[in-house]
């Protein structure tokens, strides 16, 4: 008699306790694991996101040192997607360059500035408050703006535009 008495004194966790306790710890862990994804997917997206933007960042910058030391453009070259110039680029005397796109792709004399490009414009102003662009280079243009949409890899296209005033024109 005495070992059932002893048993029954005997304090423990019943059955619906413990399913009880593994319930709520499995919510919790469920949680935890949303949690842990919403941040991961938060990451990656800011990771690439801001990779689009440094490599916009970076062609616009080349861009700009392109067309800023312009000495003179083939007025009949100029179009939307492709400019040819001449420039004092790598010596006292002048020499021609072209900048273009070609498939997703902008070059610099056939050398690749940027990939992944989904757009690339080119237009041309008299004055800064001009209200409509011209899609060719007139003997009046001072002003080139350029475009450039870049494409990231989860497939969201970002547009950016710059405004160049070449020092020798």
């Amino acid at each position: 008699m005495r070992y059932k008495s002893h048993i029954a004194n005997e304090k423990a966790f019943t059955l619906v306790e413990i399913i009880v306790t593994m319930l709520v710890m499995g919510i919790v862990a469920v949680l935890a694991g949303y949690g842990i994804v919403q941040v991961t997917e938060g990451y990656v997206y800011i990771k690439t996101n801001s990779e689009t933007q440094q490599k916009a960042l970076l062609a616009m910058n080349r861009i700009e040192r392109e067309l800023i030391i312009i000495s003179s453009v083939t007025a009949t070259s100029a179009s939307p997607t492709s400019i040819s110039y001449n420039s004092y680029k790598q010596s006292a005397t002048p020499s021609s360059h072209t900048l273009a796109i070609s498939g997703k792709t902008i070059t610099v004399d056939g050398d690749v500035l940027v990939d992944l490009v989904s757009g690339f414009s080119l237009s041309y102003l008299d004055t800064y408050n001009m209200a409509t662009p011209s899609s060719t280079w007139l003997s009046s243009s001072k002003i080139i703006q350029y475009t450039i949409s870049l494409t990231d890899t989860n497939g969201n296209t970002k547009s950016f535009t710059n405004r160049v005033v070449p020092r020798d024109l």
